[in-house]
Formats: structure tokens, sequence, C-alpha cells
């Protein structure tokens, strides 16, 4: 928006659109203007209706990977014919591989949480075709007709439908060289969190889908909705019996690195794969779990462990023992004036080519290997903990000693080398220290403490809904609004941030709590101004959107889109005024530098997570609805709210 003089005030955007859809002529804007609610020009920004969605960025080459929906079309239409026989149809089935699968599956089935049926060997609906208005489905399939699908060794997977807002996708695959069932997520990211695949080593002779897989998805999807989400080196414990096995623990989640993902289906970035651990290793997972997750890349010969779940195996550790974890779990605070040890946990390193794995004998003692990158010489090894102690004797003969302990490094120094250690840590300066003996034609070998920018990737993959545009290595946020914007049974929500551009300290893992507040306001803003567009969006398919703001001291301006274009017009009017004053409020935030930020959008269906609670909400909402509007649920105050007045109070 261009503020002009009082007499002659209008409002244009930079595409030469006026807020009436007219044509604005832009002659007249000066270099000086502050520019709120401005738009890229159609030619550098907009896509044509022709144009396809950009292709994802990977690190995997094109021969090492099947996305769910290589290979496979999308029906425009849906033939309205009864389907009888599951076989009959298997070269109608076809898959989207990206979120907007889920366009238009929730007017097919229940709002129930869970569609996966009570009975032992019940299976969940399976989509036969996906068509732009509609799906056909088969509601209850038998474990024979599924089996007899996955067999025919067709390229397309069977899609279930777990609920209104999640699917998983099966396939029976051969991945190194072993016979594999493949669980693949898709709508995990709606409530976010990252994808998950599963792969999970066939039994002999198994016959029916392990239908537990479908029931801990259902378990990931809501404890996302609580903001309990995990991620790389997460876990998820069980108590009960799970996979035929009261000694199956739960899985450890691990971000792919090096392993070949030749003939895996993989969901949309970002995602992880789920190792399935056994009781007695969920300790491990919980207290260090790069030290499970290396030893199961040394028990199967695989860097830097194995993507593969085995059933029915050994545990890798039994009972804690003698370790030096016991001094680890307690982690040391640098600035304590009473401590003489400090202790440091590591993150995998893909600088190293090989790593120190710890290894408990049947005597539960703790011995060491190294594990190495298949068909490469140990150059760099990596090591899964750092030590040092500060209680070296100047007695001893030592100027200071290292030594391999377990998979980590331990450090003897003395007391003054202690002191200059956190001196140098608390002012974030490189620091080296000499082992060695006092004597001067001892060996020497040097323990060297660096600063260094952080190396481990984040966002792999992931795109901009508005221009294609990557988030490699661009640092995110999650979000849990507060508030629930409903209209119509559908649901918006912000789950992510992502700071392209930040004026804050770009190393601090924290965002200042002003930006914090001005990135709730805008996305309250956002999600009021789309509530009544809700159904509309999610029927042409548009269930995931970004909106990128950027805040500089003489221009702000913002971006909507999704599928690599900008929104349409009259969505785009009733963002403007929604988010125009809030933004316009938020640039004193930017006289400490620009602050460029992309908000992440999922449409949704409102599902029935509590049948109490949604029952009490559901006669709130019709009472509600007597009066025409958009409403959102407060969490915290327990009440439904009006969408408009709500964030004009937030606003103001």
């Amino acid at each position: 928006m261009s503020i002009c003089s009082r007499e002659h005030r209008r409002v244009w955007f930079a595409d030469g659109i006026l807020p009436n859809g007219e044509v604005a002529d832009t002659t007249v804007i000066g270099s000086s203007t502050v520019g709120i609610g401005k738009r890229v020009p159609d030619e550098v920004c907009r896509m044509s209706p022709a144009t396809q969605e950009p292709k994802m960025p990977s690190s995997f080459n094109a021969g090492d990977k099947i996305h769910s929906g290589d290979a496979l079309r999308t029906d425009s239409a849906i033939t309205k014919t009864v389907l009888t026989s599951l076989q009959d149809v298997k070269s109608d089935i076809t898959c989207r591989p990206d979120y907007r699968a889920l366009a238009n599956v929730g007017k097919s089935v229940a709002k129930n949480i869970s569609l996966i049926p009570d009975d032992e060997h019940g299976l969940p609906p399976i989509i036969l075709a996906i068509g732009e208005q509609e799906v056909a489905l088969e509601e209850h399939p038998s474990q024979d007709q599924a089996m007899l699908l996955l067999k025919d060794d067709g390229p397309s997977p069977l899609i279930f439908v777990l609920n209104a807002n999640l699917l998983v996708n099966v396939k029976l695959v051969n991945y190194a060289a072993n016979k594999c069932w493949c669980f693949t997520s898709n709508g995990l990211h709606g409530v976010g969190q990252e994808e998950v695949v599963i792969l999970l080593l066939c039994l002999p002779d198994e016959n029916t889908i392990p239908k537990d897989i479908f029931n801990f998805f259902i378990t990931l999807y809501q404890d996302a909705t609580k903001g309990k989400t995990v991620g790389n080196l997460g876990n998820i414990s069980f108590t009960e019996n799970f996979l035929g096995s009261k000694d199956h623990g739960g899985f450890l989640f691990i971000v792919p690195t090096v392993q070949s993902l030749a003939d895996v289906l993989l969901p949309s970035s970002p995602f992880l794969f789920g190792i399935l651990i056994q009781k007695l290793e969920v300790p491990w997972a919980k207290v260090f779990p790069i030290r499970l997750m290396l030893r199961l890349g040394a028990e199967y010969n695989v860097y830097p462990c194995p993507l593969l779940s085995v059933r029915f195996r050994k545990a890798l550790f039994g009972e804690t023992g003698h370790t030096i974890m016991n001094l680890l779990a307690i982690m040391k605070v640098v600035t304590s004036s009473n401590e003489h040890v400090i202790t440091m946990g590591t993150c995998f390193s893909l600088d190293a080519d090989s790593h120190l794995v710890c290894i408990q004998n049947d005597d539960k003692n703790y011995q060491t290997q190294a594990n190495t990158i298949a068909g490469k010489s140990r150059e760099v090894t990596g090591a899964s903990f750092v030590v040092f102690n500060g209680a070296l004797k100047t007695t001893s003969g030592f100027i200071a000693k290292s030594s391999i302990v377990e998979d980590g490094l331990m450090v003897q120094i003395t007391p003054e080398t202690m002191e200059g250690l956190r001196r140098a840590l608390r002012e974030k300066r490189d620091f080296q220290i000499i082992c060695g003996k006092l004597d001067p034609d001892d060996r020497r070998e040097f323990v060297n403490i660096q600063w260094v920018d952080g190396d481990e990737p984040v966002n792999k993959g992931v795109i901009s809904p508005v221009d294609g545009r990557s988030m490699e290595d661009i640092p995110s946020i999650k979000i849990l609004q507060e508030n629930v914007f409903e209209m119509a049974g559908i649901v918006v929500k912000c789950t992510e941030v992502f700071y392209l551009q930040r004026n804050h300290d770009p190393l601090s893992p924290t965002v200042p709590a002003v930006q914090s507040e001005l990135t709730e306001q805008i996305a309250n803003a956002c999600c009021a101004a789309l509530c009544p567009h809700l159904k509309v969006l999610k029927e042409i398919g548009i269930n995931k959107l970004s909106l990128r703001v950027s805040l500089e001291t003489d221009k702000v301006e913002y971006q909507a889109g999704s599928r690599g274009q900008l929104l349409p017009q009259h969505y785009m009017n009733d963002l403007d005024s929604a988010l125009i004053p809030v933004i316009h409020s938020g640039s004193s935030y930017a006289s400490s530098g620009p602050l460029e930020m992309e908000l992440f959008f999922f449409i949704l269906e409102s599902l029935n997570l509590d049948m109490k609670s949604a029952c009490s909400k559901f006669v709130e909402l019709q009472n509600l609805k007597s009066r025409s509007g958009c409403y959102m649920y407060n969490q915290n105050l327990g009440q439904w709210l009006d969408c408009i007045s709500s964030t004009k109070g937030l606003n103001g």
C-alpha cells in the first residue's frame, strides 16, 4: 500500500492491481514510498496455471528413490460406477506425492480421529482413485483383498485413510535384498509433525498387513495435535503388546544421512524414519539416543544405522550396569564454580566417515568398536561425547591425558587448564589442550575446541508454497496456536514459521519475545481472514499455503501463495484487511534490521478427538451459527470467540 497525500490517498500493489481489481497508474509511485501489502509482479514470481509445481529439492540421486507419486497419474474425474472388486480396479488406483491428496478425502469419510476397525484384522478404508473433486473408496477392505493388490507388484502403493487428515501409503518393497513393508505417512505435516516412514522386515510367509503400524500413526497424530512432536533422535515408547510382542518397546526416529534410499517410498520433506526398538533399549533412546543409533548400525553393518526395523530381535543393551553414562546423565553447568568436570554430548557429523560405537557384552561390560562407511578407510572418526576432567594433579607427570572411553573421549586436565577452558567457553573462543608427558621428548596429542558455524542441515527438501523457493538451511520454529479457527467443520492452522532473514543473533536458538508475539498476531489474523474461504479453498485443492512477510524500516510487504502461485485476488482482499494493520504495527520490529519470515498454514477437517468435549463444543458452535460469521475456539479460555472481534483485539 502506498501512502499519498490525504486528498488523493489510494492503495495499489506492485503488480498494478487496485483492491477493487482495477489497474492502477503505477507511474506515480515514488522511490520513498512505504509499500504495505505489496506483491511481486507477475513476470517475477507468478506462475501460469499451466506451470507445474516446482520439483522438491533433494540431496539424493534420482536413481536412489521413488516418491510416492512417481510415474502415477491423477484422474481428472471419478467414475460413478460402484466398484465391487478391488482386483478389477488395480489400474485405477492413483496417488499424489504431497498434501494435496487429502484435499477431498474429508467428503467421503467420517470425522472420527481413527477409522481403523476394532477387530483384529479389520483395515481402514482404501482409496481407489483420487479425482479433482472427490475420491473413490473401499470402506471395508479385507486382508485378502489388500494382500492380493500388494503382491501384484504394481508401481502404486495402497493408500489407507486413517482419518480425514491422515493417509498412509503401503507397499511391499525389496530393500537391501530384504522383502519389507514400507509404510509412508501423508498428513502429519498438517499437525506440525514431520512425516514418518516405517520399513518393516517381513516375516516368513506373512500374509496380513501388520495393523499395529496404523495404530502407531494415529498415536503420532494425536500427540502432534497436543503439541507433542518428535524429531531427529526422538522416541516414542509403548507399554502394551506391539507387533505381537511385549518386548517391542517403541520407535527411535532418525533423519537418513548416507544410507541408501533405493526402492523406498518417500513422503514430502521433511520426514523421519522410525526404527523399532526393544523395551530394554528404551532407556538409552531417552537418555543417549545417538549411542543406540550407532549400536544398531554396528549390529547390522550399516553406517551410521539401519533404516530397517526387525521384529523379535535380541535387545542390544541389557541392564545399565557400570557406565560413564552415570556421569553424563547429569550434565554439568559450564559456569559452575565448584565442579571440576565438563561433559558435552555430540551430534552425528557428516564430516566423519566412521564413528566410535559402544557395545555391551554378555558380561554386561562395555567395549569400544568403530563402524565405518562401507568401502571407505577411516580418516575422521566421530565420538558421541567428550568429558573434560579437571582433577589431574601436577605431580602426575602429564600436561594432560586423553583416552577413549566407551564411545566417547575423556580428557584429563589440571585445574588451571580447566579454568582456562571455562573462560574460553564463556567467551566463545577457540581453545587448545596439549596432551602428553612433561618430558619434552614425549609424543604430543592435541585436543582443539573450535567454534564453527552449525553444519547440521535443517529443513532439507522443504520448499515454499509461495514460489517454490528452497527453505533448506533456513531456521524454523514449530507453532502450536492457542486458538482453533474453524468454519463449516474445516480448520485452518499455522504450524511453523521460517526465518528467512533475522535481525537478532542468528546463532541463537530462541526468538525474542516481541517477535514471537508479532508472529502469533500475524498467524491469527491470517487464519481469521481465510476462515470464510476454507471450504472453497479445500475443494480446489488448496489445503497448504504460506504467508511471507518482510519488514524493513521504510517498507513492509507480504505475499500469500500455494503450489508456486499467489492466491487469487478475491482472497487477497480479505487478507489485506486483516493483515495490513498487524504488519504495519509490527514495522517497529525492523528498527534493528530487516526481518523476513514465512508462515506455513494447513487446512484440515475438524475431527472428533474426544467425544464428550466434541459434543459440548458442537452444541456451542451450533448456537453461534444462528448468527453469521467465523468463530475460533480458544483452548485456554475453553470457549468459542468471534474471529473478527478477537483479531481486532489482538491488533489493538
